[in-house]
C-alpha cells in the first residue's frame, strides 16, 4: 500500500505486530494513514468482523537533496 500511494518513498524502518489471524476465504481490508509528522505512516489490517489483525508503522527517510549533494555514483572520461 505504501509503495502504491508513495512510490518514491524510501523506508528507513518497519515495525509490525500481528494481533490475530486472518483466514483464507474471509474478507479482509488493509488501511493506511500518514502521521502528522510527515515521517511515519501507520498501516493496519482488519478482518471480516472489523477486528484488528495487524498493526504496523513505517518510518520514511526524507527525500535526498537535489543538486549540491554528494554523488554516490559518478561516471566520466579519463581524458584519453
Amino acid at each position: 500500500m505504501l509503495r502504491r500511494e508513495r512510490p518514491g518513498a524510501d523506508m528507513a524502518a518497519f515495525r509490525f505486530k500481528a494481533i490475530r489471524p486472518t483466514f483464507d476465504g474471509q474478507q479482509m481490508h488493509v488501511h493506511g494513514a500518514p502521521a502528522g509528522d510527515g515521517k511515519t505512516v501507520r498501516l493496519w489490517a482488519t478482518d471480516h468482523a472489523s477486528g484488528l489483525t495487524m498493526d504496523a508503522t513505517v518510518t520514511v527517510r526524507p527525500p535526498a537533496p537535489r543538486g549540491g549533494g554528494t554523488a554516490l555514483y559518478s561516471r566520466g572520461t579519463s581524458g584519453r
